[in-house]
């Protein structure tokens, strides 16, 4: 692979990564889905003593950084709520 096709096909997914991050945060938004416990699951998922090679890993990693970042968004809403009083989300 050539650094252009591996430029694409990162972009590709970090595409569907926001994509993912953007659904689920709408649904836990409308409280169809437990956000939290969507993050604790990815968390879960690939366990350090699991991740035997690169591959594995890197995927651990991914899973981390998306929990991370939805438990980021929601904390973001949460703050800017805190500042709107009176503002339904």
């Amino acid at each position: 692979m050539d650094q252009a096709q591996l430029d694409t096909l990162t972009g590709h997914i970090d595409a569907i990564g926001q994509a993912l991050l953007r659904v689920v945060s709408h649904l836990e938004m409308r409280d169809l889905i437990d956000g939290p416990r969507i993050a604790a699951e990815w968390r879960r998922v690939r366990p350090e003593h699991l991740a035997a090679d690169a591959e594995l890993q890197a995927s651990r990693k991914v899973l981390y950084q998306l929990a991370d970042l939805l438990d980021e968004a929601r904390q973001a809403r949460a703050a800017y709520q805190g500042d709107r009083p009176g503002q339904a989300g």
